[in-house]
């Protein structure tokens, strides 16, 4: 998978997710990573590796101020 931008009304950048090996990493606007989706195991995990929620939820993680 490509980079995957996320732009909010004003077509600015507010984030992107990107492929790294076996597991999605989303990051924000300045380049920050957010947190990352591991389809294996069907989680979604914050920056620190704790289970945010059970699915994909990588965009809602980016999203999150």
């Amino acid at each position: 998978m490509a980079r995957r931008e996320f732009r909010n009304h004003l077509n600015i950048l507010v984030g992107w997710r990107q492929k790294q090996g076996d597991h999605d990493v989303g990051y924000d606007n300045l380049g920050r990573p957010k947190g990352y989706y591991e389809p294996r195991f069907d989680v979604t995990k914050n920056v620190n590796g704790v289970i945010v929620s059970r699915g994909d939820t990588l965009v809602a993680l980016i999203l999150a101020r």
